[in-house]
């Protein structure tokens, strides 16, 4: 069948425009989600035709099904490391492909993002080269992840790179409470892998599409072959799968790709859902989150494993019927001896208090003498803050935004209601935090059991942080 020119001409030109407006539609990536019992948390990029995360989009207009089971939006928040934390899971490359300066270039870009890490970040270090090597597993301490770049040298002579991004997946996909949620593995390689036991490049794309961890690839090669080629589109591949970004530091530099990986982590929204008519035995479904309003609509999938919320015993049947007669006798027994023990020690104390009475005022007097209370003076010392306080703390002191604290922080959006609290006992100043939303730090290490105070300490409430200073000890 023959077609005149100009409709061919004309076919090609709707076509071509077709495929311009689709790679410039706005677009909705599921980047990683972090089910937390019945909560999931969905960490999701949003951008516009330019690349630029959207804004003033409402939770209303997104909805979510956990495989066939709708779940209910709970709400949905710009993601930010300063305010949130987020766990970092550094990559390094210890081959002599690598020449010495770039290897500098490449511990100097990682030892400028620990030393600017927020309060609430986690970081660990691993290497690989002929073996890969967990240097610092996640951790708060900036000193312990200074110390473990600055001795990586650069020694082997083959790489294990498969090896080593699994070793990192699995350090990501541990549930750890202790650690951020969001999750990030960032790796400097020319992409080549070169051992042939390892696990191969279809096994690493099978995990990251089971369970999504963003992989940051910066692809940098001294010298430009096929094998690095091969490598650097593998690498590509490996990145697209997982949501992360291929960034290729040939182009532009080390110490830029570095930073544009950081910010593509950051620039994200925090979505909260739950499925109250979901079936959390194991089985892995298939996660769609859609967004719809008047001029838009989109959507994304990603695979998410129904994890068991708690381990429930099954009883067989017949099994409560007759082995529980035997234990309420029991369970009676132990009562009444418990009831008859406790009888017996109330009043023996009665009895030794009236005996001790009398020299109860003179072990009082001979006791030592521990002060009441004790005054502080509050200092921040954040950039956009000059809150000062001078408190006197004779119990428990509460600090937080609400107005019903003792010390009322006010305009901090990441300091929660009741965030912490002092408590003066024995002559020491203990603080202890209330559950607060992104934690408590004393000189920049986050506290999860009571902890003792000194004079100049550095407390951190997100962002926020603060120094005591004990009156009579400026």
């Amino acid at each position: 069948m023959y077609l005149p020119r100009r409709l061919i001409v004309s076919i090609i030109f709707l076509l071509c425009i077709s495929k311009i407006s689709s790679e410039s539609e706005p677009n909705l990536i599921i980047n990683q989600t972090s089910l937390e019992n019945e909560q999931l948390i969905s960490f999701i990029s949003f951008n516009d035709v330019d690349d630029l995360m959207m804004t003033n989009i409402r939770k209303e207009n997104f909805s979510i099904m956990y495989g066939l089971q709708k779940g209910e939006v709970k709400s949905l928040t710009p993601f930010t490391s300063a305010q949130f934390g987020a766990s970092y899971i550094f990559l390094v490359d210890i081959s002599k492909s690598v020449s010495k300066e770039s290897f500098k270039a490449i511990k100097d870009s990682i030892k400028s993002w620990i030393s600017s890490l927020n309060p609430g970040d986690a970081a660990a270090i691993l290497t690989f080269g002929e073996e890969v090597k967990v240097l610092s597993g996640l951790t708060y301490d900036r000193q312990q992840l200074l110390s473990s770049v600055e001795n990586i040298l650069r020694t082997d002579m083959k790489t294990k790179l498969y090896d080593g991004i699994e070793e990192s997946y699995s350090i990501a996909t541990q549930v750890d409470k202790r650690f951020p949620s969001r999750k990030a593995i960032i790796c400097l390689t020319d992409g080549i892998n070169e051992s042939e036991k390892s696990i191969s490049k279809e096994e690493l794309l099978k995990l990251f599409e089971e369970k999504s961890i963003p992989f940051y690839a910066i692809n940098f090669s001294e010298d430009q072959n096929s094998d690095v080629t091969r490598g650097s589109r593998d690498l590509e591949e490996i990145s697209d799968i997982s949501r992360g970004y291929f960034f290729n530091a040939n182009e532009t530099s080390i110490e830029r790709a570095y930073k544009s990986a950081r910010q593509y982590i950051d620039e994200a929204l925090m979505l909260i859902s739950t499925c109250d008519s979901c079936d959390y035995n194991d089985s892995l479904v298939n996660l769609e989150i859609s967004y719809r309003d008047k001029d838009l609509s989109l959507k994304s999938s990603t695979k998410l494993r129904l994890v068991p919320l708690q381990e429930v015993r099954e009883f067989p049947k017949g099994e409560r019927a007759e082995s529980w007669k035997i234990n309420y006798l029991v369970l009676s027994l132990t009562i009444t001896l418990a009831v008859v023990f406790l009888l017996s020690s109330l009043v023996r104390k009665r009895q030794k208090n009236q005996k001790s009475s009398a020299s109860e005022t003179i072990s009082l007097n001979v006791s030592p003498n521990v002060e009441d209370s004790i005054n502080i003076k509050i200092t921040s010392i954040s950039a956009n803050l000059e809150d000062q306080f001078n408190v006197e703390v004779t119990d428990k002191c509460t600090i937080g935004r609400s107005s019903r604290c003792d010390v009322s922080i006010k305009d901090q959006p990441e300091i929660s209601g009741k965030h912490c609290v002092l408590e003066w006992k024995n002559g020491s100043l203990f603080i202890s935090d209330l559950d607060s939303r992104n934690g408590t730090y004393v000189n920049g290490v986050p506290i999860k059991d009571k902890y003792v105070l000194s004079n100049r300490d550095i407390i951190g409430m997100g962002r926020a942080e603060f120094r005591l200073i004990f009156e009579g000890e400026d």
